[in-house]
C-alpha cells in the first residue's frame, strides 16, 4: 500500500507496470486494488473491480464520480451525479462529497440543488472555502444578490483562499443590485483602490 501511495504521488516511468504487478501480487486484498485505482482515472477499472468484489466498499463512488468528470471533452455528468449521490448516502458527514455534489449541480444549472449541497457542507464545516464560493456563485444566479454579497464577504473576511473570486462575485452582485458606486470598489479593494 505504501509503495503504491509513493508511486502514485511521483512521476515514475514504469508506474502502470508497477501498479499492475502490485495488484497481481495481492489479488485478494481489496485495499491494494482500491489504492491502485485511486492513482488516477486511467486506473478506474481497479476501483470498479473493488466495488464489484466488495459492495460495501462505498469509498469507491466518490473517486469514480470525480473520474467521470475528468473525461476530456465529454465529462459524464450523469455518472458523476449517480456516484456522488451514492457517496453522499454512504458518508453524509463528508463536506468534500457535498461540495463536489454542489459543484456538479451548479455546472448543470440546478441552482436549488446546488445551494442545498453547499449549505449542507457548510453546516459541517462553516469555513469550507469551496462550498462558500460555490454558494456565493449559486446565490448570484438565483438573483439572491444580498445573500450572495454576504457569502462573498465571508470569504474575503476569512482571507487567503478564493478572495479574488469573492471580490469579483461581490462586485457582480452589487452591480445587479444597482449599487454601481459599490461595485467597482468591491473589486478595486484587491488592487488597493478606494482606500
Amino acid at each position: 500500500y505504501l509503495e503504491l501511495s509513493l508511486i502514485c504521488q511521483y512521476i515514475v516511468t514504469d508506474r502502470n507496470v508497477t501498479i499492475a504487478a502490485t495488484v497481481q501480487h495481492f489479488p485478494d486484498v481489496p485495499l491494494i486494488e482500491y489504492r491502485a485505482g485511486a492513482c488516477g482515472s486511467a486506473q478506474a477499472p481497479h476501483l470498479a473491480a473493488v466495488r464489484e468484489a466488495v459492495p460495501e466498499f462505498d469509498d469507491v463512488d466518490f473517486v469514480l464520480g470525480r473520474y467521470a468528470l475528468d473525461i476530456p471533452r465529454e465529462p459524464d455528468q450523469e455518472e458523476a451525479l449517480r456516484r456522488f449521490t451514492a457517496a453522499r448516502a454512504a458518508f453524509p458527514e463528508s463536506p468534500a462529497i457535498l461540495a463536489n455534489l454542489g459543484d456538479l449541480r451548479r455546472d448543470r444549472e440546478e441552482w436549488a440543488e446546488a445551494l442545498e449541497a453547499y449549505d449542507a457542507a457548510l453546516m459541517l464545516v462553516p469555513t469550507h472555502r469551496d462550498a462558500l464560493l460555490g454558494r456565493a456563485i449559486t446565490l448570484s444566479h438565483l438573483a439572491r444578490h444580498d445573500d450572495a454579497v454576504a457569502a462573498a464577504t465571508r470569504i474575503i473576511d476569512l482571507g487567503s483562499w478564493f478572495t479574488g473570486e469573492a471580490y469579483y462575485w461581490r462586485a457582480w452582485d452589487e452591480y445587479h443590485l444597482g449599487r454601481i458606486v459599490e461595485a467597482p470598489l468591491a473589486v478595486g479593494r484587491t488592487a488597493g483602490w478606494g482606500r
